[in-house]
């Protein structure tokens, strides 16, 4: 039989495929499409999807939402004129890079419904894109990140330092494919000629994959509903003795002065400027 491991190490023939969908690479291989996404969860392999021109959202980190700004713009987060990048041009940003591209479409909007707030716009994507770990995946947040170095097409009028966080296209499930790499990897796997490199076996991969499960644990315990966030700003202004939140970002200082664990943490690691700014969304900033 074909399957069976020879004497001699030469392997069954594979078509030279560059990538096929997930069904097909698992009768290619001898197995079941659960033993794919089983190599997948486990770090041995990349599902990705191959892009013509498709319709998808774009989700972008802005520099000024994010960068490095002095204590002062923090604790006012004056933000009109860059806001203003965001609502004002008709379409959104484009990105280029190695194996595609993102070219804006759509209105640009920050979504506020994330962890980490994005600005997200319609788009058109080509290229090959790998799909985003199903542990670390925002809640209706990008689905698919690039494969390749990404470049910010700049332009007069548009965002200034801004990053390509992923984009989210409709349907990913059944646009999964192996790419031929990964096939090569798991056909000499199956064989008996090479190691198949996962977590279990390889501790690059097992603290890369550490790494982003302990990203996703913080991400779903920090996440809190708009009933949640009414609970929060009303016990918030019991608290601080006051009948509105004016400036959120500076009652969220003074709300978590409050709290003895925060000051004694923040000593020791230096001041948490991303705790500050996510009490201060819960307070209603924008």
């Amino acid at each position: 039989m074909s399957s069976k491991k020879k004497t001699d190490t030469q392997l069954p023939p594979l078509l030279p495929l560059e990538y096929c969908s997930v069904a097909r690479a698992a009768r290619l291989l001898g197995c079941e499409e659960e033993d794919i996404y089983h190599w997948r969860e486990i770090g041995a392999i990349k599902l990705c999807a191959v892009l013509n021109e498709e319709h998808c959202k774009a989700f972008v980190k802005p520099g000024f939402l994010y960068g490095e700004e002095d204590e002062e713009t923090i604790i006012n987060m004056k933000f009109e004129e860059e806001l203003a990048q965001v609502y004002e041009p008709e379409e959104g940003e484009s990105f280029q890079m190695d194996a595609g591209h993102v070219i804006g479409s759509g209105p640009m909007e920050i979504d506020e419904s994330l962890l980490n707030p994005l600005v997200v716009y319609d788009a058109v994507a080509d290229g090959v894109w790998i799909e985003t770990d199903d542990n670390t995946r925002e809640i209706a947040g990008p689905n698919l990140i690039s494969s390749s170095k990404t470049e910010h097409v700049d332009y007069e009028g548009g965002l200034k330092n801004a990053e390509l966080v992923g984009i989210q296209v409709p349907d990913l499930q059944n646009r999964l494919v192996v790419m031929k790499s990964d096939l090569d990897k798991l056909h000499k796997a199956i064989h008996g000629l090479a190691p198949l490199p996962n977590r279990y076996n390889d501790s690059d991969i097992a603290a890369e994959m550490a790494i982003k499960e302990k990203e996703a644990q913080v991400t779903a315990s920090s996440r809190v509903s708009a009933p949640q966030k009414l609970i929060i700003r009303e016990l918030a202004k019991k608290l601080l003795g006051v009948d509105e939140i004016e400036n959120p970002h500076k009652m969220a200082e003074a709300l978590l002065s409050e709290i003895p664990q925060f000051e004694e943490a923040r000593r020791n690691i230096g001041k948490d400027t991303d705790v500050a700014r996510s009490v201060a969304r819960w307070l209603g900033a924008k």
